[in-house]
């Protein structure tokens, strides 16, 4: 029995020095959930909802499911326009929205994450805020913040005992294996309808993490991230767009994803991607039936995992709502002026 508890604080230690954050394939989708600037780009209200599935074939893999929401807002007085389209001609396959750059905005979102790897799960519920400031016409810097709270449990249901009467095992479930934490998290995102540049932060309070009587000295380490992406437009109807984020938390080594997506009239893409020294991705999605987003992945594992593992799925689903009516010259210079 004492071997079992030894198996789940080490399983609690690799939680905590290894994989702190989930990780996504398609972490050029939706960029907030790891950059709380990277909210409110776009004149719309965007909500993802994800899906990941990692190491298929091993029991007890990680599970993760995500919800997401933002939107720019207005902080002076409430607008009466009618509200119009991102997608005015009512199209089943539409174009993607661009950004919107040139002028001082706010924007509000929250996400919720929900991980679970075994007897072990994460719950996260966070709200975000970003001021959008223009550096030119074309180029805006968002500066976002992040605070929220995140719940660790241990779900003894779920662990297999040789006897779960044990004094020992009882003790480690009866001491509270289930912990709260405030968290905060921060970034900067710098956008132009064809790049972006973002540096992230997360687990900046570094809390303490322990189940039952362990009070051990593991800690959430400060996890940074540093992404960009550029959109090369070969012809009128096709582009190339590479992106990357590295993504480093102490004592890690230095880690990395990068992709090249391929899209056809800024609605269908393709896209193949790798994960340093763990996956090679395949990748495609598309707008369809006037407001929606979907994308699905499939990672290739190249770890020496590989061996039981069936690869990694993840699935989003993006809702897209609204979208203000161009302003005319003289009310773009009003919110210029009162943000």
């Amino acid at each position: 029995m004492k071997k079992l508890i030894i198996l789940l604080v080490v399983t609690v230690n690799l939680i905590v020095f290894g994989q702190q954050q989930s990780q996504y394939t398609q972490f050029f989708f939706n960029p907030s959930l790891y950059n709380p600037a990277a909210i409110g780009t776009q004149d719309l209200i965007d909500i993802d909802l994800g899906f990941r599935k990692q190491w298929v074939g091993i029991q007890n893999s990680p599970l993760t499911f995500t919800l997401t929401a933002h939107a720019p807002v207005k902080m002076k007085k409430k607008d009466n326009r009618p509200r119009a389209s991102f997608n005015p001609d009512a199209m089943q396959f539409f174009k993607n929205p661009e950004v919107k750059t040139g002028r001082m905005k706010h924007a509000l979102g929250g996400k919720i994450i929900n991980d679970q790897w075994g007897a072990f799960g994460k719950t996260s519920v966070f709200m975000n805020y970003a001021f959008h400031v223009p550096l030119s016409q074309k180029v805006n810097m968002s500066l976002g913040v992040g605070a929220g709270w995140s719940n660790y449990r241990f779900d003894q249901d779920k662990a297999v005992t040789l006897d779960p009467n044990d004094p020992t095992y009882i003790e480690f479930v009866g001491m509270g294996a289930n912990q709260n934490i405030f968290d905060m998290q921060a970034g900067l995102w710098i956008y132009h309808n064809d790049f972006y540049i973002g540096l992230s932060a997360t687990n900046l309070i570094m809390n303490k993490i322990h189940f039952g009587s362990n009070k051990s000295d593991s800690r959430l380490n400060i996890h940074s991230y540093f992404t960009a992406g550029y959109i090369w437009r070969a012809t009128e109807k096709f582009s190339v767009s590479p992106s990357v984020i590295v993504k480093y938390m102490y004592p890690s080594p230095i880690s990395f994803d990068v992709a090249l997506k391929f899209e056809y009239n800024d609605f269908v893409w393709g896209a193949v991607g790798y994960r340093f020294q763990d996956a090679i991705s395949l990748m495609a999605g598309f707008n369809f039936g006037r407001h929606f987003q979907l994308s699905y992945s499939y990672d290739i594992t190249i770890s020496p995992i590989r061996i039981s593992s069936k690869g990694s799925h993840e699935v989003t689903l993006g809702i897209l709502i609204g979208g203000k009516k161009e302003e005319s010259a003289e009310e773009k210079k009003e919110l210029d002026e009162n943000p």
